[in-house]
């Protein structure tokens, strides 16, 4: 591609003369110039082994520059978008990498002040001038040509030797530049290198600390495991040891408790805590319930670590978790909870010591009808707790509220029954009459009225509180609790 530029220069003819004469004569003023083959050799190998040096990175953009102004020919950047891409990047690379050659950004934004590089495209040029005028104007047409060998080897000779120079423009290693960016790179890989040989001797280090950790993790699993499944053997042979296992007697239990409780002492978890969920189920066959599950729960939350690491101490209990246990210590629990509901029914309706109320009720009702229900509490301290549930006697067409209630026949009531100091608290339900739909007599819940031992103890002369109440509902609900039963 042919560029036609009109320069228009106020130089005479001599001048120009003079100019090239220095251009030309660079280069011969060298001599002989060692081949620049073996450089360009070691760039591409290096180049294909992914680790240029700085060195290789000012070969590669000799080569780029060529590679530009022969197919650019003097077009600007941005008409020449790829080949300035390219080579900008190239520069760019070699910069980013190799920082201790400074002067390499100038490949890309001043590379004609570099002689080596334009001193030899100059020298391949083609150039054709015009006869200048009688002022002094001229102009020609320049075609840049892929530079021959000795070309290359002299820019190459220029770029890489010390104090070379031909008193126009700047040399790449006229004063050394290139000489202290290498030993300056030689310098920060050995460093490198020596950083990276520390960093793998405290790998190597911290490897073997781990190592040695591991292998004592695993001898300390090993040696509890162990422990685990004698303690285990032993606790089986105990509750084994009758054939039938309501044969086990209290001895037996005792001792497989004890010997649970050594080994929750002596176990880490999870073993620990598949122990304590051992221990509960002897709980269990004791018939302790509450202490079963406390262990169960106990089982799920409550580890003890032979290592203080949190990522191991959160695998445990992940595992601890995946093993299922923590749903089986919740199984557990919920049928502890339905023995103690059981064990708590047959304690309430042990009637066997319980208060004859039937007999103390006598002569004390009015002649009205009633079912009476005794719950003993007193496993939890409470005494025995009293229902009668009072049939209607009221008539439907003509009752009143105030005439559905019979109040000194519920004193009579409570008077009698709380003669009996063992009953904590008596419950009288009354019940209303009324027609249904169809003209039935049927009846309903209307009112339940509840006075307690403690209260009672303070009413003194019942005789007395008759009088004073009579059938006045609100003073009898000062010391009684009334409660009307929603329908």
């Amino acid at each position: 591609m042919k560029l036609n530029i009109k320069k228009y220069l106020i130089l005479s003819p001599l001048l120009i003369g003079f100019l090239l004469t220095i251009v030309g004569t660079g280069y011969q003023a060298l001599g002989e110039v060692p081949s620049s083959e073996p450089r360009i050799a070691s760039m591409e190998l290096n180049r294909s082994a992914g680790n240029m040096t700085g060195d290789d990175y000012m070969i590669a953009l000799m080569f780029d520059y060529i590679d530009y102004k022969v197919k650019d020919q003097g077009l600007q950047w941005s008409e020449s978008e790829e080949l300035r891409k390219k080579y900008e990047d190239r520069v760019k690379e070699a910069d980013r990498k190799f920082p201790e050659y400074d002067f390499l950004p100038m490949f890309y934004y001043d590379v004609s002040s570099f002689c080596p590089l334009y001193s030899m495209m100059n020298n391949a040029a083609n150039r054709s001038l015009q006869e200048f005028d009688e002022y002094g104007y001229g102009g020609g047409t320049i075609i840049y040509e892929y530079p021959s060998q000795h070309l290359i080897d002299i820019a190459v000779y220029k770029m890489f030797t010390k104090g070379v120079s031909d008193g126009v423009c700047l040399q790449f290693n006229e004063g050394g530049q290139v000489d202290a960016a290498r030993e300056a790179v030689q310098m920060r890989l050995a460093e490198e290198a020596h950083q990276k040989a520390l960093q793998r001797e405290k790998d190597e280090q911290r490897r073997a600390l781990q190592l040695e950790g591991e292998n004592r993790q695993r001898a300390l699993d090993t040696h509890y495991k162990g422990l685990f499944e004698n303690y285990s053997r032993n606790l089986t042979s105990i509750l084994n040891s009758s054939l039938n296992e309501s044969d086990l007697n209290e001895s037996d239990l005792n001792n497989a408790l004890n010997l649970s409780n050594e080994a929750i002492e002596a176990l880490v978890s999870p073993h620990r805590n598949v122990m304590m969920i051992n221990r509960g189920d002897i709980y269990t066959r004791m018939g302790r319930y509450e202490d079963a599950i406390e262990n169960y729960n106990r089982a799920k939350t409550d580890f003890t670590y032979s290592n203080d690491s949190a990522d191991y101490q959160n695998k445990l209990r992940q595992d601890f978790e995946q093993d299922k246990w923590g749903r089986i210590a919740d199984m557990k629990i919920g049928i502890a909870n339905q023995k103690i509901s059981e064990q708590i029914y047959a304690k309430i309706h042990d009637l066997r010591d319980a208060p004859d109320v039937k007999q103390l009720l006598s002569g004390h009702v009015n002649g009205k009808n009633y079912s009476a229900n005794v719950e003993n509490h007193t496993y939890a301290g409470n005494g025995y707790q009293v229902y009668i549930n009072l049939s209607a006697y009221n008539d439907p067409k003509n009752d009143t509220a105030d005439s559905l209630l019979d109040i000194p026949t519920y004193i009579d009531m409570f008077s009698a029954l709380f003669k009996d100091e063992r009953i904590s608290k008596v419950h009288i339900r009354i019940n209303d009459t009324y027609f249904d739909k169809f003209g039935h007599e049927l009846e309903k819940p209307l009112m339940d009225i509840t006075l307690d031992n403690e209260t009672a103890m303070q009413i003194g002369d019942w005789s007395d509180f008759k009088d004073y109440i009579g059938t006045d509902m609100y003073k009898f609900g000062e010391v009684a609790d009334m409660e009307y039963v929603e329908d």
